[in-house]
């Protein structure tokens, strides 16, 4: 996990932004009819255009809608529910209160799969060139990362990012990104940790965490290179075809893995929704198995040798990943990560430091190969470096056109 940096060297990149459309702004809540509870991360979309936001982890969004599409219809979407369809022209407020429905199924219509778990993931890689796009692609993403000290805000990183996208036929061609707007959050404490060591982080673990684009590669935790997804390593995990007449997720596939009982490698456990229709991966969410967290490290082995050297170690508490593809025009596309990981910083002696809890969201905004990014060696986001911060304190008007996630309370 590039995540911890000894020394670091601030780069400063920005692309203009022309702020001459108007919107029009709308905020709400998106909750569940069935649990009453708030749904993280659903999806807020135009009908027939391209941007769209998540909301937040407390159900929150703001999305801004350009002029051109206030004809349009947005749509409200979670996986498992039926997703509500809004005109905008039928919209008398601008603070919106959406309530989403699971989806049931008769039981007629359910066909019941038996299915090896392993060869449904085969099919899935094999029409990766086929459910995802085969031409290069431009995306317009927010990026926000939050770091804490013993629950004390002490890094706050947003930014807006340009991506090249290469195509999904190509796993060799690395995604490509820049800095549009950024800055970093003046609402934080100073904190000691800064005098050993400067905790950083940018976007490319997001992006790369892409499983239809790297699916060999898109695992970035330094001790579990035994990847669930790659064949080669199917054995040292345990993997079942969650098919469930009742479920309310009918339309997809589920495959929940956990690492097989006695391998020390496989550390990762989760679950991965497929397409019954196309057979694409549309979501995955993995963490560290509980028996493996204090055997996993959640940062790079460079900077492992660099704490030792300060008689410092880490104690890894968990680590979770979760991410989204959404459907348009026959493909699916990226559309969002969430990544959380807490570790303890320990002096050798083992008396304590810090907590650190580390929060990244990613979510893709706008996509076209019209918006293809002019990225060149000069102004590419660099790899081991801190994300770039955007000089001045944010005002309201701050991210202009841009649409972003509501922070939480």
């Amino acid at each position: 996990m590039r995540s911890i940096f000894i020394v670091t060297l601030l780069l400063l990149v920005t692309y203009p932004e022309v702020n001459a459309q108007q919107f029009r702004r709308i905020w709400g809540t998106i909750t569940s009819s069935e649990t009453l509870e708030p749904l993280s991360f659903a999806g807020i979309k135009l009908k027939n255009g391209r941007k769209g936001i998540i909301s937040n982890e407390n159900g929150e969004f703001f999305f801004r809608i350009p002029s051109n599409a206030l004809s349009d219809t947005l749509i409200f979407s979670y996986l498992g529910y039926e997703p509500v369809l809004v005109a905008i022209t039928d919209m008398s407020s601008d603070t919106l209160e959406i309530v989403l429905y699971p989806h049931l199924y008769q039981l007629q219509e359910v066909t019941k799969q038996f299915l090896s778990p392993t060869s449904l993931l085969r099919q899935s890689l094999a029409k990766i060139p086929e459910n995802y796009p085969d031409t290069i692609m431009g995306m317009t993403a927010f990026y926000r990362e939050n770091i804490k000290e013993n629950g004390q805000p002490i890094q706050m990183i947003e930014a807006v990012i340009g991506i090249q996208k290469s195509s999904y036929s190509n796993s060799k061609k690395r995604d490509r990104m820049m800095i549009l707007k950024g800055h970093q959050s003046s609402r934080i404490r100073p904190s000691r940790l800064w005098s050993y060591v400067n905790f950083v982080d940018g976007p490319y673990e997001s992006l790369e965490s892409d499983v239809c684009k790297y699916p060999s590669g898109f695992i970035t935790l330094p001790k579990t290179r035994f990847n669930f997804l790659n064949p080669r390593h199917f054995k040292h995990f345990e993997y079942h075809l969650l098919d469930d007449p009742d479920s309310m997720n009918s339309d997809y596939y589920v495959v929940r893995f956990i690492p097989l009982s006695g391998r020390k490698r496989g550390a990762l456990e989760g679950e991965i929704f497929i397409d019954k229709n196309s057979l694409a991966i549309v979501r995955m969410d993995y963490r560290i198995n509980p028996y493996h967290v204090l055997r996993t490290s959640v940062i790079d082995y460079n900077t492992k040798e660099e704490l030792d050297n300060l008689g410092i170690y880490t104690q890894t508490k968990s680590f979770e990943c979760s991410i989204h593809y959404f459907p348009y025009k026959g493909k699916w596309y990226f559309n969002n990560v969430y990544i959380n990981y807490q570790f303890h910083l320990l002096w050798l002696d083992d008396s304590y430091l810090a907590e650190i809890n580390n929060t990244i969201n990613f979510v893709v905004t706008d996509f076209g190969k019209e918006l293809v990014h002019p990225i060149k060696a000069g102004n590419q986001i660099r790899r081991r470096f801190p994300l770039t911060v955007q000089l001045g304190i944010p005002d309201e008007a701050f991210w202009e056109n841009y649409n972003f996630i509501i922070k939480e309370k």
